[in-house]
């Protein structure tokens, strides 16, 4: 389940089943569940689907790629995908615990986390840019609604 804890969910293949690795303050946890059933099933917990989470995240944004995701309203949870160029998995990063980031090499992001920790991904500046923004706007409106 994410939760206000959670930092990023990305796939990870385990037995040759697709899992997901979460990380959540400095630990990770792995969930045998995919990325999209762990975020369809955190959406449902706090009221809503992914489904009807990302058709509302399309008509404000006026964008259908990579939309960020509101899981949570009253926590105020907002998740938004960065494909990994390299595995071309959607790795979802919680928009308040980015803290900071930084190109750590040509075509490489380094994120780095609220609680101090870092994960870089394979990604250039101008994505991670675009879908930060793109969180940033949603969380916006959920703070001024």
């Amino acid at each position: 389940m994410i939760n206000t804890k959670t930092m990023m969910v990305k796939p990870n293949l385990q037995e040759n089943k697709l899992a997901a690795l979460i990380r959540e303050d400095s630990h990770v946890v792995c969930a045998k569940m995919s990325v999209q059933n762990i975020l369809n099933n955190s959406c449902i917990f706090y009221g809503s689907s992914f489904n009807g989470r990302r058709d509302f995240a399309r008509a404000f944004l006026h964008t259908d790629k990579k939309l960020p995701i509101e899981v949570s309203s009253p926590s105020g949870i907002v998740m938004f995908p960065l494909r990994d160029n390299i595995t071309g998995d959607q790795v979802w990063f919680n928009y308040h615990h980015v803290k900071d980031q930084r190109v750590s090499a040509p075509g490489k992001m380094e994120i780095l986390f609220s609680d101090n920790t870092t994960y870089t991904i394979d990604t250039s500046k101008a994505s991670f840019n675009r879908q930060f923004i793109l969180a940033a706007r949603l969380v916006n409106r959920l703070h001024h609604a």
